[in-house]
């Protein structure tokens, strides 16, 4: 077993998507003067985000991220994993390091792996992956940190996965406290994790088997649910959206016509007590052509809803929800099918409808992350590709201080 200590103790936190406490942003000086969102303001009068965090000491695509929080102090990290080279640490506002112990007991962590974070269990967990050689990995690591003086470690357990899997899924259920891990594996097999044992079972399986789809978390009458969509099996795309619940899984629709198979985001507007029963979907691509369709899923219904029409055209994006902000989501960059984006556009729940936004990235990127970093009120605009396919290591910070202004 591998041991890697690193230098100081940090508190993690799972942004994307998650349902949290924040502070909504202040809206007590709104005026003609108050930018969407804090932007600084080139001579010709574009928008631009807060622009250059820092820049990335390692490239990589198709990595995974577990937002830090350093404990007791002023500071937000960010752990970076993925792409078969060493994990990396972003430092809140504007410093990337890799630890030299990351080096020199050779931690890395594939593409198309997943990392978890385990709410109240002081880890995130690393499942799985595919290697340089393209060969599925079975292994499972686990990141621990603590809130007092102890060192944080990083391991690699004895326990593997019972079948090698790569593009899988892999969601928290608080109610059962299992990691459930979905697809990934060339069939409709899953598996159930329990971190604190480091024990592994055979799961119920899937009707359909998949790999690279999206697996989406909801909550629904005090109980955990998934709501699993996309993938593809043996080169075709599944189009069954299958839902678990009560350790069952079940089809229930198939996927409507005009919207992304591939390249997609799947949204739970849940941290809003009007939305809960949505699931956003936005964007995405139907063989080469990107597509600007949005719908959401009734999770009590069963079924799609309304289909509407974003801005532009966007797949490879982000979609951010944000917290206190009654199903306010930002959709971040992407890919139009031949260029990459810098435009920002936002979904208003309430409205159901997009706007694009006078405010730009100073990099168009897609297959990049968008980390929310809580205690900063900032969104990290990390990784991905520019026009030329190049990997992005320059990082950006987006302000939603006074995000509340424009919207009012």
């Amino acid at each position: 077993m591998k041991t890697t200590r690193l230098p100081f103790a940090l508190l993690f936190a799972i942004i994307i998507g998650m349902s949290s406490a924040c502070q909504a942003p202040d809206s007590n000086h709104c005026d003609d003067a108050t930018p969407c969102i804090n932007f600084t303001r080139a001579a010709n009068g574009t928008g631009q985000v807060n622009g250059s965090v820092g820049t990335a000491k390692l490239e990589r695509s198709l990595h995974h991220q577990c937002n830090v929080v350093q404990h007791q102090i002023n500071g937000t990290q960010v752990l970076i994993t993925g792409g078969n080279v060493e994990p990396e640490i972003f430092t809140y506002p504007n410093a990337f390091y890799v630890d030299a112990e990351f080096a020199i007991q050779n931690i890395t962590h594939p593409n198309y792996h997943t990392a978890t974070r385990i709410p109240n269990e002081y880890m995130v967990v690393l499942i799985g992956g595919e290697n340089e050689a393209k060969v599925a990995d079975n292994t499972i690591s686990i990141y621990r940190y603590y809130t007092s003086s102890a060192r944080d470690t990083f391991h690699t357990i004895n326990t593997t996965l019972l079948q090698a899997r790569r593009g899988h899924t892999a969601t928290w259920l608080h109610d059962s406290r299992q990691l459930l891990i979905i697809g990934g594996a060339g069939d409709g097999s899953t598996e159930l994790f329990d971190p604190n044992n480091e024990n592994i079972k055979s799961g119920t399986s899937l009707p359909s088997p998949r790999s690279h789809h999206t697996a989406t978390y909801f909550k629904q009458s005090g109980s955990d649910g998934i709501f699993i969509m996309g993938g593809e099996n043996n080169g075709s795309t599944v189009r069954e959206i299958v839902v678990y619940k009560d350790s069952v899984f079940e089809i229930t629709d198939n996927l409507p016509n005009g919207i992304g198979t591939t390249g997609y985001t799947a949204t739970w507007l849940g941290s809003d007590i009007f939305y809960t029963k949505r699931i956003l979907i936005t964007g995405g691509s139907i063989g080469n052509e990107a597509l600007n369709t949005f719908t959401y899923y009734d999770i009590e219904d069963g079924s799609f809803r309304e289909t509407g029409i974003m801005t532009t055209p966007r797949e490879q994006h982000t979609a951010t929800l944000l917290p206190g902000t009654n199903g306010i989501v930002l959709i971040i960059g992407g890919k139009n099918g031949t260029a990459a984006l810098n435009t920002i556009e936002l979904y208003d729940a309430e409205s159901n409808v997009f706007k694009m936004l006078d405010c730009s990235l100073e990099i168009g990127r897609y297959g990049h992350s968008a980390i929310y970093l809580e205690d900063r009120n900032n969104i990290l605009i990390y990784g991905g590709q520019d026009d030329s396919g190049a990997f992005v290591t320059q990082a950006e910070l987006i302000s939603l201080q006074n995000l509340k202004c424009f919207i009012q």
